[in-house]
C-alpha cells in the first residue's frame, strides 16, 4: 500500500490543481453501495500513472496495458443532463 500512496503522492498536486478532490485520489473504502473508492484503491504497486487530466488519470498496468480512472466530481462529455421538471 505504501508504493501506491506513493504513485498517487507523486502526481496529487498535479491532479488537485486540476480539480480533483483528496478522497477522488485517496479514499480506499467503499460507501453501502460499493461506490466511491478512489485512485489508490484501484492501483497496484507495479502500476505507473500516464496523462493527467481534469477528466481522468490514466493507469499503465504491466504489459503497458492502458485504462482511465475518470474523475466523478466532475461532468464527463459522454454524460448528458436533462432537466426533470413538472409538466
Amino acid at each position: 500500500m505504501e508504493t501506491v500512496l506513493a504513485v498517487v503522492d507523486a502526481i496529487a498536486g498535479q491532479a488537485m490543481a486540476l480539480g480533483w478532490t483528496h478522497d477522488s485520489l485517496y479514499r480506499t473504502s467503499r460507501n453501502a453501495l460499493g461506490f466511491n473508492c478512489g485512485l489508490a484503491h484501484f492501483l497496484w504497486p507495479s502500476d505507473r500513472i500516464g496523462e493527467v487530466t481534469t477528466h481522468s488519470i490514466e493507469i499503465i498496468s504491466a504489459g503497458d496495458v492502458r485504462q482511465r480512472f475518470y474523475n466523478p466530481n466532475v461532468d464527463q462529455p459522454w454524460i448528458r443532463r436533462t432537466k426533470s421538471g413538472a409538466a
